[in-house]
């Protein structure tokens, strides 16, 4: 029924709660602190926002001082990823690496074939871990600095020859 609710059982069909006892035990600490651990947890990832974050974002728009703090913070975020995209794709063009066009963000894409033979050879040779996409590797400017972004397009692009 679309209520949820237990129907009485037909003449002769056993009725479920006649058991209810039987399956019923109390939880105990340990148990109950998983299931409210994993409410808590669901609730902040697909219910709630986070009111810390939203009391902060708040507070930031309605400060011009704030805001203009965040546009300078940003734009040297902007700025530093900028840099290391410019550094990657200098060194990508020098060596015939072709990647994606790439115009902003946090990550530069390079097609290849034998992705994951490519992903396992620059993990253990070079230390170097890239993401799978479909159709080639992503390199993840964000997460290097500039030492290591100078040199990184040679490692991937030695390995996508010795691959492909």
């Amino acid at each position: 029924n679309p209520f949820g609710l237990v129907e009485t059982p037909a003449e002769g069909e056993e009725d479920p709660l006649d058991n209810f006892d039987a399956n019923f035990r109390l939880l105990d600490s340990s148990e109950l602190q998983f299931i409210n651990a994993g409410n808590y947890y669901a609730r902040n990832t697909w219910s709630n926002c986070n009111k810390g974050m939203v009391s902060l974002v708040s507070k930031v728009l309605s400060s011009e001082e704030l805001m203009k703090d965040f546009k300078v913070e940003l734009q040297v975020v902007i700025d530093e990823l900028d840099k290391r995209a410019k550094l990657f794709l200098a060194e990508a063009k020098e060596i015939g690496l072709y990647t994606y066009p790439y115009m902003s963000g946090f990550f530069i894409t390079i097609p290849c074939n034998n992705i994951e033979k490519v992903i396992e050879e620059l993990k253990k040779d070079e230390k170097v871990y890239l993401l799978s996409v479909d159709g080639g590797v992503r390199v993840a400017i964000c997460s290097l600095s500039m030492e290591d972004v100078k040199g990184l397009a040679a490692k991937i692009q030695r390995v996508i020859s010795k691959n492909s």
